[in-house]
């Protein structure tokens, strides 16, 4: 993802909302008026955003859905992303080689993997997880 993404965020001069050098301006001014400069930047927050999500697979992407911030999504979920990408692509390979992982083994060694790493990830990231974890536990 990175290597496809960072160059056009770089060249949109959007790189700054990813690590941080343009953090969010205060939503009003000291008068109560509303900062243009705010809307500004949740603008090229969103765009920052939609190329993230651009360059995630389908099956990632309902992870990433309590990422209020583009940094957030970036910063927070990188390890996170890697390795629910990497569990993918382990399934599909299994069922592509003619043994197909059962979907609840599949869930439960991810999440018990997940479990273990919990404290290596960034908790913002995490909260999309357990998001879908809930509705993945209603399901079942």
């Amino acid at each position: 993802m990175e290597i496809l993404v960072l160059p056009i965020l770089q060249n949109s001069d959007l790189y700054s909302i990813l690590d941080g050098s343009d953090p969010c301006p205060p939503k009003t001014l000291p008068d109560d008026l509303p900062n243009p400069a705010f809307q500004t930047w949740v603008t090229r927050d969103r765009t920052c955003k939609i190329w993230l999500h651009a360059a995630l697979s389908d099956s990632v992407l309902p992870y990433t859905v309590g990422c209020a911030t583009a940094k957030i999504l970036w910063k927070g979920s990188n390890s996170m992303m890697q390795y629910l990408e990497q569990m993918k692509s382990i399934a599909d390979g299994l069922a592509a080689a003619g043994a197909p992982l059962d979907d609840l083994d599949l869930i439960a060694h991810t999440l018990r993997v997940y479990h273990q790493n919990l404290t290596h990830w960034n908790l913002n990231s995490t909260f999309a997880l357990n998001q879908s974890i809930q509705k993945l536990s209603m399901v079942f």
